[in-house]
């Protein structure tokens, strides 16, 4: 038959297998002719000789596929930028990759929200403190607010740290003693995707 290029397909490994800290990646190579392929996994661009397995090519109508299965643990798979996988047939080189990031799911944050220390209002000054963590991917919006109107000044939001492969940011507002304490309620509110976090302190509960 005329000559036919692979088709390469790179499958991630599955949430369940990776909870036991293995990893498994597969790469299905088909459609093509003739029967003879190589196929090559990198990791961060250097080539992987361990824990690879290839099947050998068998007929699927006119045509040939094969697979190659990469194992790793979960950690060696996560500390990866980029997986891929490279097929080379008669001369012409297909490759495929994956990123441990871009398969990771969405985690909504965790917002905690901490009161100015007693020390701290001894000199007039109030930080309010917002923590916010374990959230995937790294876009958040921070607002404050008091009584229920936003406040723009004295805010400071720190850019996502990469924490355990999600993210993490820390708001502050800070302002004088007698602001802090002329409110009756504040609120750090965190916006991650379609969800909205609020996290809220009164003055008179700290005092």
């Amino acid at each position: 038959g005329p000559k036919s290029s692979p088709k390469v397909t790179v499958f991630p490994p599955s949430p369940e297998e990776l909870q036991t800290n293995k990893a498994t990646l597969v790469c299905l190579v088909n459609d093509f002719y003739p029967g003879s392929a190589t196929v090559t996994w990198k990791a961060n661009g250097a080539t992987i000789n361990d824990g690879v397995e290839t099947t050998k090519p068998s007929k699927q109508g006119q045509k040939y596929m094969t697979s190659s299965y990469l194992s790793l643990t979960a950690d060696q798979w996560k500390s990866y930028n980029r997986v891929s996988c490279q097929v080379t047939h008669e001369g012409e080189t297909v490759e495929k990759s994956l990123s441990p990031a871009e398969c990771q799911p969405n985690a909504a944050p965790s917002v905690t929200l901490f009161p100015p220390s007693s020390e701290e209002l001894k000199t007039n000054q109030a930080t309010l403190v917002c923590m916010i963590s374990g959230f995937y991917p790294a876009d958040v919006t921070v607002a404050w607010e008091a009584d229920g109107t936003p406040i723009t000044q004295g805010v400071k939001t720190t850019q996502p740290s990469k924490s355990d492969n999600k993210y993490m940011a820390t708001s502050y507002l800070t302002m004088t003693a007698g602001a802090w304490k002329s409110k009756n309620t504040f609120i750090c509110k965190v916006t991650h995707g379609e969800n909205t976090v609020e996290k809220s302190l009164s003055p008179s509960a700290c005092s």
